[in-house]
């Protein structure tokens, strides 16, 4: 796995999103936690949350058509470029200001578009530079890379936002995409190539032709659906997290962003792992076992009311789902070919998003209304269903599980 650090263009990916995810870990968690601090409203978190899939969702039909027809890289780069400079534009509004609900929710909107952009390019870019027998060993290093910058952005971002607040973590955020652009203006890579009739195509007419072949893939189509369901969890935990350790166990932003670390490390280990285990077990057995993993944890998050329990579930899930992506992303990569795969991604991306906007805020109102483990009982529950419609999926043999089927 870690030969692929030999590739220079691979090294300098990998580098520019351990630094990126770690800006983008500690700004979610802190924006996440200043929200509650400052307003003790989980309804208001989950609206803020709606509104930042909501606006990456109404962005993606430019990035489907930019991710397969443009330099990857350069979307990326000018992606980065735009959010530093609005975060900028927030901090000094929160420094002339001070609390303004409209900023903290602006400030979700710029994360919402940037994740979009990085869920639609990053993958495809992978594909793009490496042989189909490596894309399990990246996903796996890729992951790892998120999850190192989440995990110790977790664990800093309580500590930060109590040395100086939600400022301070901004400031940290536009620092670490500015290194993170160094990395990638030196990654070299040619824009994706497509045919002389793709490239007179509008942005809009190259997402609809994404659209088109899922449609006549449609096996393909609803396993990239499944694919994007773990990410829908996250947000789910996302709005769960800081009621549950507020209300219900009675914690501080210390317990809240060490809880949140080691679901980072959980990704960590699934990304130190997945690969080493393909190559034991069937990737579709491993996948339905990961499922099970995420019923039963929920349970265990709606039984057991521990500060012991969440740090070890919180590990769980993130281990749960980071593998659930590695194994399922490079499925898609092996099934979808380099003409398709950005904006397949990006369809894939914009309906997650799209259903994260609508539970959103309603999971936020059930969660003041009801209690703060509700979210926790969708996970358990779509667990299931998930793992009944793969079993159809499967008998379909469409899906290449690794560049030689198993």
């Amino acid at each position: 796995m870690t030969d692929l650090l030999k590739i220079k263009n691979f090294r300098l990916f990998f580098l520019a999103e351990i630094i990126s995810a770690f800006g983008v870990g500690i700004s979610t968690v802190g924006a996440n936690w200043y929200l509650i601090d400052k307003t003790n409203d989980s309804q208001l978190l989950g609206i803020m949350l709606a509104l930042n899939v909501l606006s990456g969702f109404l962005a993606s039909p430019i990035i489907g058509g930019l991710a397969d027809k443009y330099n990857r890289r350069n979307i990326i780069l000018i992606t980065y470029l735009l959010q530093v400079i609005l975060y900028l534009l927030i901090v000094i509004a929160l420094l002339m200001i001070g609390f303004e609900t409209y900023l903290v929710i602006g400030f979700a909107i710029v994360n919402g578009i940037g994740w979009t952009t990085y869920m639609a390019t990053s993958r495809s870019l992978v594909k793009q530079i490496l042989k189909p027998d490596q894309y399990t060993d990246a996903n796996s290093l890729l992951e790892i890379s998120l999850q190192t910058g989440m995990f110790i952005a977790g664990g800093l971002s309580g500590i930060l936002y109590e040395i100086n607040g939600f400022t301070l973590i901004i400031a940290m955020t536009i620092m670490m995409f500015l290194i993170s652009i160094f990395m990638l203006f030196r990654l070299h890579v040619d824009k994706p190539t497509h045919s002389e009739e793709e490239s007179t195509n509008s942005l809009l007419q190259e997402y609809l032709l994404g659209w088109k072949f899922l449609k006549d893939n449609m096996m393909i189509f609803i396993f990239g659906v499944i694919s994007i369901i773990p990410m829908v969890f996250t947000m789910i935990f996302n709005i769960s997290l800081p009621g549950y350790v507020y209300n219900v166990l009675k914690l501080s932003s210390v317990q809240f962003g060490f809880s949140d670390m080691l679901y980072g490390i959980g990704g960590l280990c699934a990304g130190l792992i997945s690969a080493i285990l393909s190559k034991k077990i069937s990737t579709k057995a491993l996948i339905f076992l990961l499922y099970f993993i995420l019923v039963i944890n929920s349970a265990l998050f709606i039984w057991i009311n521990s500060a012991f329990y969440l740090f070890i579930g919180s590990f769980i899930l993130g281990y749960s789902i980071s593998s659930i992506r590695i194994y399922m992303n490079t499925a898609i990569m092996n099934t979808v070919s380099d003409k398709y795969v950005g904006r397949s991604f990006t369809i894939w991306t914009s309906i997650s998003l799209l259903l994260q906007s609508f539970i959103a805020p309603f999971l936020g109102r059930w969660i003041n209304e009801i209690n703060d483990k509700f979210g926790f009982y969708i996970i358990l529950i779509l667990s299931l269903l998930i793992f009944v419609t793969l079993l159809l999926v499967n008998k379909t043999d469409k899906i290449k599980y690794a560049h030689k089927e198993e």
